[in-house]
This record gives C-alpha cells, sequence and structure tokens, in this order.
C-alpha cells in the first residue's frame, strides 16, 4: 500500500491541490494529514472542505486548529492587529460543520498497516534534549544554512547520524514502527532502533530553501517501508494574486506578507522579522504582543535586508536541493 503523509498546509488551497494531484499520479491510495490546516494562507474554509469531501483519508490536529481555543473577540486590541488579523478573520469566515470538524480531530493518530506495522502520527515531536538544533527547528536551520550551505542529501545524512545519536533516547519511548510528524517545515525521513522517522515537510511553507509544495509517499512493503520525498509544482505567485484579493489580507496584510515571502521563497521570513520588531518594540516602550501595527509595517521592510542574503544562498542552492 502507498501513503501519502502531508503537513502544514497552513490554508494554501491551491498548493494542497497540487499535492493531492500528484499523489494521486504517484499511485498514493491512503493519506495521513498532519494538521495545521489553516493560517496563514486565507483559504481555510476552502482547505478543510476539501479536506472533509476526502475518502480513504486519516486526520490529526495541530498547533494551528489550538488557536482557535484561545480567540477572544473581546480582546480587541489582538482582534483588530496586523499580527492576528488573520487568525480572527479564518475563524469568523470557516462555516459550522467546518469548526465541528476541527473541533473533533485527535491529537495523535494508530493506524494499523496491512503488513501488520503500525503508523503513529503526531503533529510535532520533542527529539532534542538540547536548544534546538537545525533538524528540529527552521529558525535554526537557517542559521546553519547561513553559515555553511548545505545540500538536502548532506543535511539526511546528518539527520540520521541525530536520530542514531542524540535523539535514540526519545525516540525508543515513541509508539509505532513508522512515526509521522511535522511542524518545523523541514522535509526528512530516516531510522532509528528499527523505527522509521517521517516529516514530509509543509505543503504551503516549506523552509528548508525549497519552495515546491513538499510531501512524502510510504510505501507500506512485506519487507518494509520504502520512501520517497515528493514536490509538487503550482503557480506560487498567482497563490500569492488571489490571496492579496482577500479580507484576510486587508486584516493582517504585514503577517501576509511576511506568509508570502516563505510560500514564494521557502526560506523562514520570521527571525529576521522579530529580530527587527522586538529591538524596535525595546526602543520605543512599545508591547510586545500584540505588535503595533506601525512597527510591524518597519520591521517588515527593514527585515528584508537581512532575509535577502537567504534568498542569495536559496538561488544558489536550489539545483542542489531538489528544485
Amino acid at each position: 500500500m502507498r501513503l501519502a503523509l502531508i503537513s502544514d498546509v497552513h490554508g494554501n488551497i491551491a498548493a494542497l491541490e497540487a499535492v493531492l494531484a500528484d499523489a494521486r499520479a504517484a499511485g498514493a491510495r491512503e493519506y495521513v494529514f498532519l494538521g495545521d490546516y489553516i493560517f496563514d494562507m486565507p483559504f481555510g474554509e476552502k482547505v478543510i472542505r476539501r479536506l472533509r469531501s476526502m475518502r480513504n483519508a486519516h486526520f490529526i490536529s495541530g498547533n494551528r486548529e489550538g488557536y482557535f481555543e484561545r480567540l477572544d473577540e473581546a480582546d480587541e486590541a489582538r482582534a483588530n492587529s496586523q499580527q492576528y488579523g488573520v487568525v480572527y478573520q479564518t475563524w469568523r469566515e470557516l462555516s459550522a460543520d467546518s469548526k465541528a470538524f476541527i473541533r473533533r480531530l485527535p491529537k495523535t493518530l494508530s493506524l494499523l498497516l496491512p503488513s501488520g506495522r503500525t503508523l503513529y502520527a503526531v503533529h510535532a515531536l520533542n527529539l532534542s534534549r538540547a536548544d534546538k538544533n537545525r533538524f528540529t527547528s527552521a529558525g535554526a536551520f537557517q542559521r546553519a544554512m547561513l553559515e555553511a550551505p548545505f545540500t538536502h542529501a548532506e543535511y539526511l545524512k546528518d539527520y540520521r547520524a541525530f536520530l542514531e545519536g542524540e535523539a535514540r533516547e526519545a525516540i525508543s519511548a515513541l509508539p509505532g514502527d513508522l512515526i509521522a510528524f511535522g511542524h518545523n517545515h523541514l522535509q526528512s525521513y530516516g531510522q532509528s532502533r528499527g523505527k522509521w522517522l517521517v516529516n514530509p515537510g509543509s505543503v504551503s511553507q516549506p523552509l528548508d530553501f525549497n519552495p515546491g509544495a513538499s510531501y512524502t509517499l510510504v510505501d507500506d512493503l512485506p519487507g518494509g517501508f520504502a520512501v520517497t520525498e515528493r514536490r509538487a509544482r503550482y503557480d506560487r505567485a498567482a497563490a500569492v494574486c488571489e490571496a492579496k484579493r482577500t479580507e484576510c489580507y486587508r486584516r493582517g496584510k504585514c503577517w501576509m506578507e511576511l506568509v508570502f515571502r516563505e510560500v514564494q521563497n521557502g526560506v523562514d521570513a520570521l527571525p529576521p522579522f522579530f529580530e527587527c520588531a522586538r529591538r524596535m518594540c525595546a526602543e520605543t516602550g512599545a508591547p510586545g504582543d500584540p505588535i503595533p501595527d506601525a512597527i510591524m509595517e518597519r520591521a517588515l521592510r527593514e527585515s528584508m535586508k537581512k532575509y535577502q542574503r537567504c534568498l542569495e544562498i536559496a538561488d544558489r542552492m536550489c539545483d542542489n536541493i531538489g528544485g
């Protein structure tokens, strides 16, 4: 049986449709979705409706779905801010059926496969006892890439050493023969102690310097698992143009411009942005949560200077990391 592992759609319906079409063409028969279906692109309702229409599909929740438990329309500072405007507007636009679907999602899933082995799905894993590293954090991945650029093949080689070394203890406590997870938007896979760990990356905003919509195919074979990483192409510029015509964009323009950088380039836009925003808040004595709209706008402009170096590396590395 061929499974498609899909994670971190983040409201990007165009990217999701591209991945589903690619997976069907590649012979996928079952689909496992690993959470974060809504935010930060503005098509959350379309995404949820599409997922609800699918057969042979299994779903868990992600941290983005958990945001709804903390929404408070009475908190006008947040509800009307550029930082959180997309979150609140997405919630307003979701239908009652879509909200009910989200609320019913389990946090984990155990799936018995035809081979008799078990797939365990969870949105996020903590595999490191130390500080975040390039295998667990997109921000740390970006810092490492800036220091000494590396190819995806080199990354996977080092990732497997990490799984067999520092992460061994955490992995031994996990259930299942195949552990599927997402959250950090970094596509990867490897083995440790007889278990396979597979992260399909992000459909909407992969952050490993490769903007192609990522997902992973897994073949459940009598002799073991076979893993194939995939990237689906779609018109990212057209998706961004459509997003700019939405109410979400009007209410959260600054935040969505950061999202657009990630969609277009496959590079994390948040570290340089928050570095600028926090410094500006400290210098002016402004509150940091929510970040004032004026500071959001200034930090958005200033952070592009640091982001540009990442883009130069991404352009140079693209042919070596999967295009």
